[in-house]
């Protein structure tokens, strides 16, 4: 009985192999026969309208202007911000609001954005599904089209996946050379995955251990490469690019009803500017919910509509748990990822902001039962995790903060009777009275579910169709800060703003005394605002060359650029999403609150009640986002 149990699972491994096998051959025949169009193929749209982003203040004057839009969009995440963009690349007229910040709700703090696209194979495998396989090359090519439409935000990194038997290694390898070929024949590949030795992973990563705490052996370890954009920055530079080509865009303005006629159809929104408290009608021929979705938002947006009840419960929503971490846990530029251990999710370790970063990955797959303190356990997860498999224990005074974030994902039923549940990397479209809503999917793919969100309003109306460009357009352009910006830029800055002025205060007096840029501040210059650095470097030569934290590379300057430039309207736009300065320190930034509100109010002219408020919301999160006490 023993032997025809291991015959039978033998035979069962075999016939699996061949057909994942299969599956990838076809997804290989496949992409090489597809060709995308490419940015260097030569193919580019017209000119900004704009040379630089508007003001705040000018997006909501033309709100107010009573101007009547094609299409209103609610939410500022990636989605929303890239439908905004398709829809002005098209010639259609286009307003983006969002109730409080660019990406302050569909991102994650550490922008983890690592997955393999091997689950695209196993799905199709899994479900019987061909469509899984132009899932996959959809995902490998938006993943390369971030490094070129934003190669400062989109940093390719080496990730060490390390194996602990030689069945590992085999799978492991099996999986990403399979994604690699696929890639290669797209010529979408960004770098190929290869097997190193134990001793020549602990030299890349020093800080990995021979063996686990489990007794586990390090056998060698999986190099692969992966895009790891900066998500926040990403995010907000898709909205300003859409500002510079025409859409009207708007931060911290929120949707207090939909505007409906007669029929229950949407003809826009009632809106508030949050920073004013001024009511603002906003007239358009569509309404597209970009929120994050759950049943609560939905709820709130349709008010009296009738909503697919088939798709909100279809909605799976699953939490991801991050902590900052001191710089020495991670090398510089690189990540390694902490594979699953008794049913607790797979840990990322990588160098993020100068610093160093733990997160959970959320995997799709079959939806597990999520206990009340899964929360607790998630935190738990990665402190044990990191401590098993690295030769340093997590000690208290290495965790700088802590973080939860939610993502929603859509529930497929699979297997011969359906009644298996997965989550699925899949969107779905639901079209209730001119209000249009994208559920699900990848953070990767948002230009794809944006694209399919445009054609969708453009099919149910023929006079924008006819007046409007018929493909969409995203794929070729540049998003802002990347026209002239190339991997020496930092070297530039260093060499045109040598030295930058502080001020100083002598006595009484404040003077400006010389000091020379750091490199590490040029880096960070260049990689979070590519060729829009040079404005920074300016106005860090006018006075504003200060950091803001003295271990962190951020200084004055940024700050004013943002309120400036970026629509950053509060201490926690600048400090949570234009920067990560509140996740890489919340300690130190409670210290240098007070002057961080002192120079942003004067740059917005804030009053002193409003001076105490962002003070106190402010401390509040910083003390909600800090690591528990012993």
């Amino acid at each position: 009985m023993k032997f025809r149990h291991v015959l039978l699972r033998a035979l069962g491994g075999v016939g699996a192999a061949i057909g994942l096998g299969s599956i990838g051959g076809c997804a290989y025949l496949y992409a090489s026969s597809y060709r995308y169009n490419r940015l260097e193929d030569g193919f580019e749209v017209d000119a900004p309208l704009l040379e630089r982003p508007p003001s705040r203040e000018d997006q909501i004057s033309k709100l107010k202007s009573g101007e009547h839009y094609d299409v209103l969009v609610i939410g500022g995440n990636a989605l929303g911000s890239g439908v905004a963009l398709d829809c002005a690349l098209r010639g259609l007229k286009v307003a983006l609001v969002e109730d409080d910040d660019f990406a302050s709700s569909s991102t994650s703090p550490s922008s983890f954005g690592i997955g393999g696209g091997f689950q695209y194979i196993r799905r199709a495998y899994r479900n019987a599904d061909p469509t899984q396989i132009s899932s996959l090359v959809s995902w490998i090519h938006e993943k390369h089209l971030m490094t070129k439409q934003a190669p400062h935000l989109a940093e390719v990194m080496p990730v060490a996946v390390p194996c602990y038997s030689f069945r590992e290694v085999v799978g492991n390898w099996f999986k990403d050379t399979a994604v690699d070929s696929i890639a290669t024949s797209m010529r979408s590949s960004i770098g190929s995955s290869r097997f190193v030795s134990a001793s020549e992973i602990q030299r890349m990563f020093p800080t990995f251990a021979r063996k686990t705490s489990r007794g586990k052996t390090l056998r060698g370890s999986i190099l692969r490469e992966e895009v790891v954009p900066d998500e926040a920055r990403f995010v907000s530079s898709l909205a300003l690019t859409a500002a510079l080509h025409g859409a009207t865009v708007a931060n911290h303005v929120e949707v207090k009803q939909l505007i409906l006629d007669d029929e229950k159809r949407a003809l826009g929104a009632m809106v508030e500017d949050t920073e004013t408290q001024q009511n603002i009608k906003v007239n358009a021929s569509f309404v597209v919910n970009a929120m994050d979705a759950s049943l609560e938002s939905s709820i709130r947006l349709y008010g009296e509509l009738e909503t697919d009840s088939d798709i909100i419960n279809d909605v799976r929503t699953r939490k991801k748990c991050g902590t900052a971490l001191a710089r020495y846990y991670s090398p510089e530029n690189a990540c390694m990822i902490i594979p699953s251990v008794e049913n607790a999710p797979p840990v990322a370790v990588m160098s993020w902001q100068g610093s160093a970063a733990a997160e959970t990955i959320i995997q799709d797959g079959p939806t597990p039962d999520v206990p009340e303190d899964a929360e607790v356990r998630d935190f738990d997860d990665i402190v044990t995790a990191v401590s098993d498999v690295l030769s340093l224990d997590v000690r208290q005074q290495d965790l700088k903060s802590v973080w939860k974030s939610e993502h929603s994902f859509v529930s497929e039923r699979y297997g011969r009777r359906r009644k298996k549940e997965a989550l699925s990397p899949v969107h779905r479209i639901n079209v209730t009275n001119n209000v249009i809503s994208s559920v699900g999917g990848h953070w990767s793919d948002y230009r794809l579910r944006a694209c399919e969100v445009v054609d969708t309003l453009l099919e149910m109306d023929d006079s924008l169709k006819r007046g409007s460009e018929s493909e969409c357009r995203t794929e070729f352009v540049k998003l802002l800060g990347s026209d002239e910006w190339d991997p020496s830029s930092f070297a530039f800055i260093m060499r045109d703003f040598e030295e930058v002025q502080i001020p100083t205060t002598k006595g009484r007096r404040v003077v400006m005394e010389t000091s020379r840029m750091e490199e590490s501040v040029a880096r960070r210059l260049a990689s979070a605002y590519g060729d829009q650095a040079y404005r920074v470097g300016r106005l860090a030569a006018q006075g504003f060359g200060r950091k803001i934290l003295p271990d962190h590379s951020v200084m004055e300057a940024e700050l004013v650029y943002c309120v400036q430039n970026e629509m950053a309207m509060t201490v926690l736009d600048f400090l949570a999403r234009r920067t990560r300065l509140a996740y890489l320190d919340p300690k130190e930034c409670l210290e240098a609150l007070p002057q961080i509100v002192q120079l942003m109010g004067e740059q917005l002219s804030w009053t002193a009640a409003r001076r105490e408020a962002e003070l106190k919301a402010t401390t509040d999160f910083l003390k909600s986002i800090s690591p528990p006490a012993e």
